[in-house]
C-alpha cells in the first residue's frame, strides 16, 4: 500500500462548466486575417475559401498506368462476356493527358487486344 503525503493542493470546489466557458470567452479574441505567401502557408488556417480561376490540371490526366477507354463502353463487360471497344485503346502512364474522347483508365489486365480489335473484361468507372 502506498502512503500519500498530506501536503499539497486539495480541490475544495469545482468550477461549473458554464462559468469556465464564459471566462474563456471573455479572454479569447479572434485572430485577424493576414495575407501570407503560399510557401509560408504550411501550418496555417484559411480565413476564406481558396478559389481557382481555372481548372487544375487543365486537362484530364491518367491517375494510373493502363488503357485509355470510354467508360460507357465497358459498363457491361465481364470475363465471360467481354465488351468490344469501338477503337483501339491508347496506352497511357500516370500523369499523361487522356486522349480526346476517353474518360477512364482501365488496368492492363482488364483489356485484351487481338489484332486490330480490343475488348474490355471488366467495367471501368469514369474518372
Amino acid at each position: 500500500m502506498v502512503a500519500y503525503p498530506e501536503a499539497g493542493q486539495r480541490i475544495k470546489r469545482l468550477t461549473p462548466l458554464a462559468d469556465a466557458l464564459s471566462a474563456i470567452d471573455a479572454l479569447v479574441r479572434p485572430v485577424e486575417a493576414r495575407e501570407a505567401d503560399v510557401n509560408a502557408a504550411l501550418g496555417r488556417v484559411l480565413a476564406a475559401d481558396a478559389v481557382s480561376l481555372a481548372a487544375q490540371p487543365p486537362v484530364a490526366v491518367a491517375l494510373r498506368d493502363g488503357w485509355a477507354v470510354k467508360s460507357e463502353e465497358t459498363s457491361d463487360a465481364g470475363s465471360y462476356a467481354p465488351a468490344p471497344l469501338s477503337t483501339m485503346p491508347e496506352r497511357v502512364e500516370t500523369g499523361q493527358p487522356l486522349p480526346r474522347g476517353t474518360d477512364a483508365v482501365a488496368p492492363d489486365e482488364t483489356v485484351v487486344c487481338r489484332g486490330k480489335t480490343a475488348e474490355a473484361l471488366a467495367p471501368v468507372a469514369p474518372g
